[in-house]
């Protein structure tokens, strides 16, 4: 490789032993060499000789670079960047989200009603054609009219209706809001939703023969048939730190797998006997195969009411692999109850 400032040029040779190796010296006018410690080399062997590991090489002149390689390539490509101005928006659009459930992914909802404001931070009248892109087969009902004008230092809000039920990708899609008049800036919302059109298997998760204790502490799992749940109460008196509770279900049957499934739903109430909400933590988890332990966190953590906790499966999940499976929480008590009902495993509906 060889570094320039267009005055001064540095080249950077490997070498892999200490075999003198004659540079051609018209392509590669060598004034110095140094090794990697910076030491120097002699002036007889300067440009002739390369030691073991990464020579510097200051040169008189450039010399002539192959400039059809791939990195050359990228090079010109970034020596030819020139920035551009960046475009300044009299007129902002801002997404009302009204409570609607989202994660990293995107918006966890098939909405039926959309908010925006369009503010205008300038000191001028503005006139704003609003447009939303909807997904193949999704419907506007109703939307605000176009043009709108919007005087300085004003807001106002759009509302548009919709239906979405025949939007053909339902569980994943985009919906865009964007200014034709170019007043605006425009917005891109991502809607995620897994589960949608999915089918559920629960084997026997609801049998409490098929769990088995897994704790720091003591743990019993009974019936509870007033909850119609799977209790399961763990004690760790005498044991001051490292609380946690994952009792386990364990696939039996080659009919109980989680190949090709996208994660898993479930119902869960929780109560520790000094009234605390807090967790250390909340998982669902495996053992695959191998052995190891694997565990994925979900949120939020579960309350003295029923609620429906869904964990969809990471990427690295090999899931032709996993031979159990845990509902785990790390109390901050000494004692602890919780409930679990309903585990659905989800499977995409292939219909």
């Amino acid at each position: 490789m060889v570094f320039s400032d267009g005055r001064h040029h540095t080249g950077v040779i490997l070498g892999r032993d200490e075999t003198p190796v004659q540079l051609p010296a018209p392509e590669f006018p060598v004034l110095d060499q140094f090794a990697i410690d910076g030491s120097p080399l002699s002036p007889d062997k300067a440009g002739r000789t390369l030691l073991r590991g990464i020579n510097y090489l200051t040169l008189s002149e450039l010399p002539p670079l192959n400039r059809e390689t791939e990195g050359a390539k990228l090079l010109a490509i970034a020596r030819s960047y020139r920035p551009l101005p960046r475009k300044q928006n009299p007129v902002i659009f801002q997404f009302d989200p009204a409570g609607l459930p989202a994660n990293r992914l995107g918006y966890q909802a098939r909405p039926e009603r959309l908010v925006f404001s369009a503010i205008n931070l300038s000191e001028k009248e503005q006139k704003i054609s609003p447009h939303l892109q909807l997904p193949p087969g999704g419907k506007i009902l109703s939307s605000p009219k176009v043009p709108q004008i919007l005087v300085p230092r004003s807001a106002t809000s759009l509302e548009y209706q919709l239906d979405l039920a025949g939007v053909k990708n339902p569980g994943n899609f985009r919906i865009r809001l964007e200014d034709s008049s170019g007043t605006g800036n425009f917005l891109v919302l991502p809607f995620f939703l897994p589960f949608e059109n999915t089918l559920a298997k629960s084997f026997e998760t609801g049998n409490v023969k098929r769990w088995r204790p897994h704790c720091s502490g003591s743990m019993t799992i009974s019936d509870d048939p007033t909850e119609k749940a799977i209790r399961i109460h763990a004690d760790f008196t005498g044991i001051n730190e490292n609380h946690w509770a994952e009792p386990v279900y364990r696939f039996s049957s080659p009919g109980e797998n989680l190949t090709g499934s996208l994660g898993v739903s479930f119902e869960i109430r929780a109560k520790q006997s000094n009234g605390s909400k807090y967790f250390t933590y909340q998982v669902v988890g495996f053992h695959d195969e191998n052995n190891r332990n694997i565990t994925v966190h979900f949120t939020p953590a579960p309350t003295e009411q029923w609620q429906t906790r869904t964990v969809l499966w990471p990427s690295f999940l090999k899931l032709e692999q996993l031979k159990e499976f845990r509902i785990g929480l790390g109390p901050s008590d000494n004692k602890l109850d919780y409930w679990i009902r309903n585990i659905r495993f989800l499977y995409p509906d292939k219909q």
